[in-house]
Order: C-alpha cells, then structure tokens, then sequence
C-alpha cells in the first residue's frame, strides 16, 4: 500500500504532498482533472486565479498583511502575527482596526506596554470607539493603573452604557479598586 492511501481529504496540505511524492504522475492527472473541472464551472483559466487568498488584496498592502496576521492569530503564532499587523499599520497609520488589532496580540502575549501602546492610538484614531477605549481600560486594570482604569471606563460608560456594565466587572477583578 503506497503511502498517502486511506488518508481524509479533511487533512489539508499535507496530505497532498504525501499522494504527490507517493503517486506522482495519478496525483498530477488528479490535479490537472481538477482545475479543468473548475475552470469549466466557473469559466475562468485555473492557473490565472490565485491559490492564496491573499493574493487577491497583495500581501503587500495593509488589508493583505492584517489578513496574515488574523491567520498567524488564529494558529496561535503571535510574534508572526505581531510582525503582519506592524507592517498593517506602517503601510496605513491612520486604521484604528489595525492598532486595534495589534492590541490584542501584544495583550495576548503579556506585553501590555504595547498593546496599551496600541489601543490608545486606537482610540485617539476612533474617540467615538467604546470598543478601543473599553480595552485601554482592561489593559490599565491589568497594569495596576486603577485612575487610568476607571477614566478609561467613564469614556466607555459615555460611549456605551451597555458595554460599561460589563467592563466593570472584568476591571475590578484585576486590583482592589473601591470607587467608581
């Protein structure tokens, strides 16, 4: 039995390598049905379309590098996310979703300089963003900054009195705060 046989479909990339190297000439015939098959059900050229969905945006355009990094994010490799959503941000400044973004995966790591770096440039971006300022409070919570904190909290409260109930309660679990 040649490797490869008996494999799911369901195992990606992977598995494609292990038919290839196992049966090269059936995996080529296999491929090639393929992209015939698909260019007559969509009435384009295969080879023409992009593979990677990045390619459609350029991986060196902003929206291309955000989207590498939420995939980075998603497997868990957060320096190699951190490094996309940079390069998000240096190719456009003025995104409150990027730094945003950015945020959340230096919080991910425990680097809450930079990530609190990060949400308040979301936040000075979208002043009317509860979301940003909600996550510069937690971030605040988390470094002990309770007046910093609970200004924070105000501008969400302000912003959106729904999400302000439910940051308090996460804010105060992070220090001994007695005043709102």
């Amino acid at each position: 039995m040649s490797a490869g046989v008996g494999m799911m479909e369901s195992e990606g990339p992977i598995v494609a390598v292990r038919l290839i190297r196992a049966n090269p000439p059936a995996a080529r015939e296999r491929g090639a049905a393929h992209e015939a098959h698909s260019s007559e059900i969509d009435g384009t050229d295969a080879l023409a379309r992009p593979t990677d969905p990045l390619t459609s945006e350029g991986l060196d355009t902003a929206e291309g590098r955000s989207r590498m990094g939420d995939l980075y994010a998603r497997a868990g490799l957060i320096p190699e996310a951190i490094f996309e959503y940079r390069r998000s941000v240096d190719l456009e400044p003025a995104n409150a979703v990027r730094h945003f973004k950015l945020g959340l995966a230096y919080q991910s790591i425990r680097q809450f300089d930079a990530a609190l770096a990060s949400y308040q440039e979301a936040a000075r971006l979208e002043p009317d963003s509860a979301w940003a300022h909600a996550a510069v409070s937690i971030v605040h919570a988390k470094m002990g900054h309770s007046d910093q904190a609970f200004d924070s909290y105000r501008t969400v409260k302000n912003l959106d009195d729904e999400m302000a109930e439910g940051l308090l309660e996460v804010i105060l679990q992070y220090g001994n705060f007695h005043e709102v």
